[in-house]
């Protein structure tokens, strides 16, 4: 593209070294009315007037160089003899090594040869003037507008742009396609940056732009902010003039044209003339629109703090809220979000989504990491952020925390407004949008807005919201204090009670059994077979009444906290041995058998001796007591490098999942089949036998064996775990010893 000089030219000419005229282009075969050929017989000297005419050996006469340098009018004579006045400027050039000139002729105003206006354009005009002084809008006339304008400048396409405050974007306020509106083409009402388009190059020269190209890559290459090609054809020519008011530009009239027609000075000289014509109604119109718009503005901004101001429960004013947003700001989804610093996460308090789901969004009402997030980059930010993205980009890419794991966020557009920034957490004002032009600075201020609006109310219903939530949790925690106080109270008044209990328990029934034990010893000759077996079951019963206190004890103790045990090393083998033969006498009412499988390693394990046959007993009672007549129990021990094992294998019904779970509870028992609940018992014994092992650093389990039956087993370190020094409660050890004393006095008095 060749640029001659910033003036239009009339004509053009190229002088060769001698003054002849080498070439000339059409526009001088009409202004200086000569033929090709004559044109190409004369010299320089032939277009000034005889009087001027000297220097004839000079490549350039002295006048046209004079006038050329003091860039001075001169008078220039035509073929037919007529004379007219125009600057010329000169512009020296080599050509195949010789040294030549361009003379670049314009016309002056005043000159006689001034263009006429046809009757056809004076019409025009007058239709466009008319238009102008009446019209609340062009685009609402813009069938008759637009044929009007393409009878004066043919074109694909007419847009008028007026520029925002910012000066950096511009607003199309008319458009008018001659044919149907390609895909992909700008919009009306839409936005658009002034960088890298004709428009930016008419604001730095304050001239009109006109160019034209050989193909619409040329286009994209010169200007690369302009949009698509028009109808999807190449785009070759532009014409874009100022729109000028109070000496600024604010707006531009813009002619494409997509086949191959060079604009020309008559077509320039036209769109100045409806530029002229309509730069005021178009200015007037967007001071309206504007004033219209910042009413309209400043009442629904009203509208949204007294909304806001109405409640302090936001999820019942949140959907209103955003039907009036959507008055000021597009979006695809609208939130306030909360930035909790301790917990380091972001929960999407209030969310409203437009129409469908946005790929990649969050779900409304969740939480989840800070890390990699918008809000969390921007945490320290007080003004409201505009983050763009372009078509094809992803905003995971920028920030990788703005959707779930492996999912794609294709929203492009955000503005983030700051609400609040308090010690413990940062609330924000989110707009989105799936369209990457989406917002603009003029956008952003609105936003702005907004948030100024509901910055005070969001802080009050988050405020509120604080002190409900801590008001609550000193309501849980004055409750929780209170049920820990009455806990308290009834743990020592049960604790009095088992102790007060087992000691009333334990008093009489040493009584009975020390006198069971002398009627059995002096049977011979005293009583008979029937009386012998009252005397037996009174022994037995004695025996699992005492059972039972001792484990109420146990509980006692456990329940205080001061279970402790007197270690010492002994082989396990032997203790089993005793508490096998202890219950051969329990487990003949059954027809019961026991098995003992010790292995020949030696064992030395540090453990109570008592409290172990403790829990020995108690398991293989349970295993007798859930086990048929005449079945037998197996009891194995071996060791490892670490622990001892102590394994009881009955051969009765089982243990459910869930009962094996609970067994170990306190009070709790398995119910999950008929003979388990048929078996009497209290759920202490369990309970205490896991206590009790648990206090040896152990573990203790019951479950189902593969080939039937349940499984016990216990584990104990070999080596001894650090134990609790304190002494049994002074109560404990007052029921003791008084329970002491009163076995001694019922043995004397037998």
């Amino acid at each position: 593209m060749l640029r001659l000089c910033d003036r239009w030219p009339d004509a053009v000419i190229l002088f060769d070294a001698s003054g002849g005229i080498a070439h000339a282009n059409s526009a001088a075969e009409s202004l200086f009315r000569f033929s090709a050929e004559q044109l190409k017989s004369i010299k320089a000297r032939d277009l000034l007037p005889e009087e001027l005419r000297n220097g004839a050996g000079m490549q350039i006469p002295d006048p046209i160089t004079l006038a050329a340098a003091n860039d001075t009018a001169l008078e220039l004579e035509r073929g037919d003899g007529t004379r007219f006045r125009a600057r010329v400027t000169l512009q020296p050039v080599e050509a195949d090594g010789n040294p030549m000139t361009w003379a670049i002729v314009q016309q002056s105003a005043s000159s006689s040869t001034a263009p006429n206006i046809s009757e056809h354009e004076r019409r025009s005009l007058n239709g466009i003037e008319q238009i102008a002084a009446s019209a609340v809008d062009f685009q609402s006339l813009k069938r008759e507008f637009g044929l009007l304008i393409r009878s004066l400048v043919p074109n694909s396409s007419t847009l008028i742009t007026t520029l925002r405050p910012d000066r950096e974007t511009m607003r199309i306020t008319y458009i008018d396609f001659s044919g149907d509106q390609p895909a992909g083409s700008a919009q009306l009402d839409s936005n658009w940056r002034v960088d890298g388009t004709t428009c930016q190059e008419v604001m730095v020269t304050g001239k009109p732009v006109v160019r034209n190209f050989l193909d619409h890559a040329e286009f994209r290459k010169a200007y690369p902010g302009s949009g698509v090609a028009i109808e999807n054809r190449e785009l070759r020519s532009v014409m874009n003039i100022p729109l000028v008011a109070n000496r600024q530009i604010f707006g531009f009239l813009v002619f494409r044209n997509a086949g191959k027609l060079d604009y020309t000075r008559t077509d320039l000289r036209r769109g100045q003339a409806i530029a002229d014509l309509i730069g005021g109604s178009v200015a007037e119109m967007e001071l309206r629109r504007r004033l219209a718009v910042e009413a309209e503005q400043s009442d629904t901004l009203r509208a949204i703090g007294q909304l806001l101001s109405s409640t302090l429960y936001l999820p019942d004013v949140f959907e209103p809220f955003a039907d009036l947003v959507t008055r000021l700001i597009d979006f695809n989804v609208v939130a306030v979000s909360r930035l909790e610093h301790a917990a380091q996460t972001i929960t999407l308090d209030h969310m409203l989504l437009k129409d469908t789901h946005p790929v990649g969004a969050r779900e409304p009402a969740s939480s989840y990491p800070a890390a990699g997030t918008m809000m969390e980059v921007h945490r320290d930010d007080t003004e409201p952020v505009l983050i763009t993205l372009g078509d094809g980009d992803d905003l995971t890419d920028v920030y990788p925390g703005s959707a779930p794991a492996g999912v794609k966020n294709h929203l492009l557009t955000t503005i983030l407004v700051p609400l609040l920034r308090t010690p413990s957490f940062n609330a924000f004002l989110l707009f989105q949008s799936e369209r990457a032009d989406a917002y603009s600075p003029d956008d952003l201020e609105i936003a702005g807005r907004i948030g100024t609006a509901v910055r005070g109310p969001v802080a009050s219903a988050y405020m509120h919201t604080r002190e409900l939530e801590l008001a609550h949790q000193r309501e849980l925690n004055l409750l929780s204090e209170y049920e820990k106080k009455r806990l308290t109270e009834i743990n020592e008044a049960k604790s009095q009670f088992l102790g007060l209990l087992s000691h009333e328990l334990k008093t009489p029934l040493t009584s009975i059994t020390a006198f069971a034990d002398l009627l059995n010893i002096n049977r011979k000759g005293n009583l008979d077979d029937r009386e012998m077996r009252q005397v037996e079951a009174i022994q037995r019963n004695s025996r699992q009444l005492e059972s039972l206190i001792t484990d109420l004890l146990d509980l006692s103790r456990i329940e205080a906290g001061k279970v402790t045990l007197e270690l010492e090393p002994l082989d396990p083998r032997q203790l089993i041995a005793e508490c096998v033969s202890e219950m051969e006498n329990a487990l003949s009412t059954k027809s019961q058998a026991m098995t003992f499988d010790s292995g020949d390693d030696e064992m030395v394990v540090p453990v109570d001796p008592q409290r172990l046959r403790q829990v020995l007993i108690n398991l293989i009672g349970n295993a007798s007591k859930y086990s048929p007549e005449e079945t037998v129990i197996g009891i194995t021990c071996r060791a490892d490098a670490e622990r001892l094992y102590v394994t009881l294998r009955d051969q009765g019904p089982g243990i459910s999942e869930e009962d094996a779970e609970n067994v170990f509870e306190l009070f709790s028992r398995g119910h999950s089949t008929e003979a388990q609940q048929q078996q009497p018992g209290t759920g202490i014994g369990l309970y205490v036998a896991r206590k009790v092992v648990e206090a040896h650093g152990g573990a203790i389990s019951l479950k189902t064996h593969p080939d039937g039956g349940a499984v016990a087993e216990f584990s104990i370190p070999l080596k001894p775990v650090a134990q609790n020094d304190e002494a049994y409660p002074e109560a404990e050890a007052a029921v003791e010893a008084e329970s002491d004393a009163d076995t001694e006095s019922d043995s004397q008095a037998a």
